[in-house]
């Protein structure tokens, strides 16, 4: 909604997430599906213990709320590190009086308000779950992780592979390329189809 102008036009869907504290219009999730944090918990201490951009796990279910079954209250997402979100889940006990999660160590993610202005000087909040879909990720997005198993589609035409874009620890304890079919800068082609097992 608008905070300072009652008849300001909508936001567009098309307004980049940058643009709305990583907040977006429309959500539409459903149990089990993978999704990613798009905002830091305002909050330092639960920001400090992982609930900040990019961590990653799957929705273990979605708590709606009493008044109105058709309106998500908390969506309760089971994250890829037992970690994340310790602190959160054990401050907002009280939220499994009125629903249990599948998975014990599922943390609440409840609605973030964010202010933004677009167009002049109008000023808009927005409130929202800070999550997205995550069935896939960038290669800056994924920088620093630790992944057991990646699949890189090198099909678009475009696909080169730059020098230092990969790295595999030499002590892990396993690495797979499973299908890579690429365009190297200089116009040849190449194709992987090999397992590493270390």
């Amino acid at each position: 909604k608008s905070l300072n102008n009652p008849n300001a036009p909508s936001v567009s869907d098309k307004l980049p997430l940058t643009r709305t504290g990583q907040l977006p219009k429309v959500e539409v999730f459903k149990e089990d599906c993978p999704v990613m944090i798009t905002s830091n918990h305002p909050k330092a201490q639960y920001k400090n213990n992982g609930i900040c951009n990019g961590a990653r796990g799957r929705i273990d279910s979605i708590q709606t709320s009493q008044d109105n079954p058709d309106v998500a209250e908390v969506i309760w997402v089971r994250f890829h590190d037992d970690k994340v979100g310790q602190l959160l889940r054990y401050d907002n006990r009280h939220l499994l009086n009125q629903h249990k999660p599948n998975d014990r160590l599922a943390v609440p993610i409840i609605k973030q308000k964010k202010s933004f202005r677009v167009q002049g000087s109008t000023n808009w909040m927005r409130t929202q779950f800070p999550l997205t879909l995550c069935y896939a990720t960038t290669a800056h997005k994924s920088q620093g992780q630790t992944l057991e198993e990646v699949i890189i589609d090198f099909s678009s035409k475009k696909a080169t592979i730059q020098n230092g874009s990969f790295y595999t620890d030499p002590f892990s304890y396993y690495f797979y390329i499973l299908m890579v079919s690429a365009k190297l800068q200089d116009s040849t082609s190449f194709h992987i189809v090999t397992t590493y097992i270390s």
